[in-house]
């Protein structure tokens, strides 16, 4: 029996085909990764990188790219403490920008970004909320300030947003290590969680395709 595919359906396995071909590819180069490990220990300050981690993710900047990074200097532990540490920050500054004199100023920018999302009612289920920070297709710093405006707590909404977040982040980090380490054990994790990634968003995306937002009366928002 035939299977036939739209483009849409096809778009998860051929960006995880490029991604682990990619993986594979710079692997067969040592010259290249000795280089590219050496510049980074060598050339890249950890301050300066980390300081640029900290700032460019709040205002748009992509994420995944500095999570490979973060892998490749800091190695796998270090660096997803580093992650998990300035991830958390990311998100308490967004909580309370969102919540600060900016408020109208940010909406009118996520409205002009014609981000998929209703400002009109308060979403009362976190479970929802928490399954949302799953879905594919928003930017990491998109989905950090749509969450803010949904009414909850600063608590909950760290909570909710850090297990979400941090746990998509952590493929993209042993994958920087991968590469910098041939460790075959690593690169083995690293493609087996990258797919099991892409497919649990895919499958929440399908289950829970809506977001409604509000817009925050208590400018303290505490």
């Amino acid at each position: 029996m035939l299977i036939h595919l739209t483009g849409k359906q096809l778009m998860v396995p051929a960006a995880l085909f490029i991604i682990l071909a990619t993986i594979f590819s710079i692997l067969k180069e040592p010259t290249l990764i000795r280089n590219l490990h050496e510049h980074l220990q060598n050339h890249v300050d950890p301050y300066l990188f980390l300081i640029l981690m900290l700032f460019l993710p709040i205002i748009g900047a992509p994420l995944s790219a500095f999570l490979v990074l973060v892998g490749m200097k800091f190695g796998i532990s270090r660096g997803l403490f580093i992650t998990a540490l300035l991830m958390l920050i990311h998100m308490a500054i967004t909580y309370f920008l969102v919540h600060s004199f900016l408020q109208n100023w940010i909406l009118k920018v996520l409205e002009k970004l014609n981000s998929p999302v209703s400002f009109e009612s308060r979403v009362t289920s976190r479970s929802h909320l928490f399954f949302f920070m799953l879905v594919p297709g928003l930017p990491y710093a998109i989905k950090n300030f749509l969450l803010a405006f949904t009414g909850l707590p600063l608590g909950p909404y760290l909570m909710i947003n850090w297990l979400a977040q941090f746990g998509l982040s952590v493929p993209f980090v042993i994958t920087g290590t991968a590469i910098i380490e041939l460790n075959p054990v690593i690169i083995a994790s690293a493609a087996l969680l990258l797919p099991m990634v892409f497919l649990m968003q895919r499958y929440v995306k399908r289950k829970y395709p809506t977001f409604k937002a509000k817009r925050s009366k208590d400018k303290s928002g505490l």
